[in-house]
């Protein structure tokens, strides 16, 4: 009798492993036919800030005849990610220095790239300072000034002057390197710019009108949702804001476009 029980102990166990193997097996095969819809669908969601930085890189380097960006700044994730905007930034200044390529470039211009630092970070002196009281944040601006700038003393006024002169660093960096490939031919339209006052609720990356990264802005200090797409009609309607935009503000060649101004002596340096 007690052989008996152990021989059908043994039987449920091995016919146990086995549902338990099946299980699992099928579990993988429905888990790996949900990646695969979730990778074909036309347009997937990335994720909030900055989880979708590394997605943008891959767009830009992809492209091999256009690139068409919209951001609120040109050294877009300068301060938080600098290793990424450095990556994005070299790609973008590779495309503009390449023969017949065309590159759209729009950005807010310096009085709306302002109000949107002081929105992020800090709305008023008292704000800052709460801000600044975070380890995180402070971490942050440690990356950003290095040793160069006490922290303690840094004032919302130099911060927001820091951010905008690597921002103008960067478009400095953009127009060299759009004019050494058109060698002053500014009719060709081969490279298109312009600095628009109005705040846009969107960024967007769009390579060869074929592959999109965008990103919803919320306002103030929320989240911004970033989503890849190969969606014909959605990437249509994003080159149409592009072009509405250039419209509307008569697009300046970057080649041709006149140095910026030099902001007021900075008492620090940034890290570009």
């Amino acid at each position: 009798m007690l052989q008996l029980l152990n021989i059908v102990a043994s039987v449920l166990t091995i016919v146990a492993l086995g549902i338990a193997a099946w299980q699992t097996y099928e579990a993988r095969k429905q888990t790996k036919a949900l990646q695969e819809i979730h990778q074909s669908l036309t347009t997937r969601y990335l994720g909030p800030y900055p989880e979708f930085l590394s997605t943008i890189i891959p767009i830009l380097e992809s492209a091999k005849t256009s690139l068409i960006i919209l951001t609120d700044c040109p050294a877009y994730a300068g301060f938080t990610n600098p290793d990424q905007e450095q990556i994005a930034r070299q790609a973008i200044e590779r495309k503009l220095g390449k023969h017949n390529f065309k590159v759209t470039l729009i950005f807010r211009d310096e009085k709306e790239r302002r109000a949107i630092t002081r929105l992020q970070f800090a709305a008023d002196d008292g704000a800052w300072d709460a801000w600044k009281a975070h380890q995180s944040h402070r971490d942050l601006l440690k990356q950003f000034f290095g040793d160069a700038k006490d922290l303690d003393k840094l004032t919302l006024a130099e911060f927001e002057d820091a951010i905008e002169k690597n921002d103008q660093t960067v478009l400095t960096s953009f127009r060299h390197f759009a004019k050494i490939q058109d060698q002053g031919n500014v009719q060709s339209g081969r490279v298109r710019f312009i600095e628009d006052p109005r705040h846009i609720p969107v960024n967007f990356w769009i390579a060869d009108g074929k592959r999109a990264v965008f990103s919803l802005i919320s306002a103030g200090q929320d989240p911004e949702y970033g989503f890849e797409t190969s969606d014909a009609r959605l990437i249509a309607s994003l080159e149409r804001v592009a072009e509405d935009l250039l419209g509307a503000r008569q697009a300046t060649h970057l080649s041709a476009t006149p140095q910026p101004p030099a902001l007021p002596p900075m008492t620090t340096s940034t890290q570009v």
